[in-house]
């Protein structure tokens, strides 16, 4: 999937399709933080970008969201390594300052929610290493180390697996109050899997950790 086509076609939608759970909060928010920590984790395994340089490539600083001191880029920095990201990419509009870039957070514990729903709502010991991660917060020297950096590649890849299954069930829609939301229509669900299928393309060239 060509990067002008999958713009064109998800620039396309309107911003109250985008705001649709299945878009804004399982592609755009937990999906696109899978894709960048898999992308870097591999461009770092793979000696594309040294550790030194890491932190000045793509602009990465630490910041404090939700009382902790995590690191966090925004995502200009990362496209200007040619990747679409939608202009409503990166954390959700809680986290989101007025005026401030859009950007991910690094190993945000937030994230772990979609390894617990995978789970079934309990974290599956074999999850037990994304928590890990999570506590450490990208603590010194460890984007120099290759073990970490493999478990963050898997961090990734799963990230994305989930939040393309939260997309595929959040996209019917959801009955129940008090969160009931309308199914996305086709057209739209056939112009967000062009974006899955290009972001998958991404995740899927880091090799297996």
């Amino acid at each position: 999937m060509l990067y002008g086509d999958v713009k064109k076609a998800f620039d396309s939608l309107d911003d109250e399709v985008v705001r649709h759970p299945a878009i804004q909060i399982q592609l755009l928010l937990y999906g696109v933080a899978g894709v960048v920590h898999a992308y870097l984790c591999r461009a770092l395994l793979a000696g594309e970008v040294s550790a030194g340089k890491f932190y000045r490539k793509y602009e990465v600083r630490r910041e404090t969201v939700m009382q902790e001191r995590l690191l966090a880029m925004p995502l200009r920095a990362l496209r200007r390594d040619g990747i679409y990201f939608p202009r409503k990419a990166g954390v959700n509009a809680v986290l989101q300052k007025p005026g401030r870039t859009r950007r991910v957070i690094m190993f945000f514990g937030d994230y772990l929610n979609q390894f617990i729903t995978h789970s079934g709502f309990a974290l599956e010991p074999r999850y037990q290493y994304a928590l890990n991660l999570v506590t450490r917060q990208g603590g010194a020297g460890d984007f120099k180390n290759k073990r970490l950096l493999e478990q963050g590649l898997r961090f990734g890849r799963e990230l994305w697996a989930f939040s393309v299954e939260g997309f595929e069930r959040e996209r019917k829609g959801r009955r129940m109050k008090p969160s009931r939301f309308r199914a996305l229509s086709s057209g739209a669900t056939r112009t967000c899997r062009k974006l899955i299928s290009y972001y998958s393309g991404i995740v899927e060239a880091a090799p297996e950790a």
